[in-house]
């Protein structure tokens, strides 16, 4: 009479190793058929949005004049994901701040001999990008 329990034993040898494989084998192809099969996701609710928005910074601290600018946002709207009233979304935005431009025309005199007079033309530019990307939280 064979008992399981000498099946079971752990031991290392030619016919327990066998017998692991021949056991493994049909094993891992019954697998995928007794699993249930799946239907098919369906796409995740979201809407997609986008914004375009006029801006004006304010150059002053940099000895500058204000400029005007644009922030373009694309962004998509979690409708699947939400927790009581409140509605997520992620977004990317492009900014661009607006160029200032402070241009300043002088004359030095240098002392030196012979004098050297000098006609300077100082012109200051100021050109700012920022890309983000953000999460939104609506209530």
């Amino acid at each position: 009479m064979v008992r399981i329990a000498d099946y079971c034993r752990c031991q290392a040898g030619p016919h327990n190793m066998r017998l692991k494989q021949q056991l493994l084998l049909p094993l891992l192809c019954a697998l995928p058929v007794s699993l249930p099969a799946q239907d098919e996701l369906e796409p995740p609710d979201v809407d997609i949005f986008a914004e375009l928005q006029g801006t004006r910074t304010d150059y002053r601290d940099a000895n500058a004049d204000h400029a005007d600018g644009t922030r373009l946002t694309v962004g998509t709207w979690l409708n699947d994901f939400g927790h009581g009233n409140f509605q997520y979304a992620l977004e990317a935005s492009f900014n661009w701040m607006g160029e200032s431009r402070s241009s300043r025309s002088f004359r030095e005199d240098t002392p030196s001999d012979p004098p050297i007079t000098l006609d300077i033309d100082e012109t200051t530019r100021i050109d700012i990008n920022t890309v983000s990307l953000s999460g939104r939280l609506l209530h």
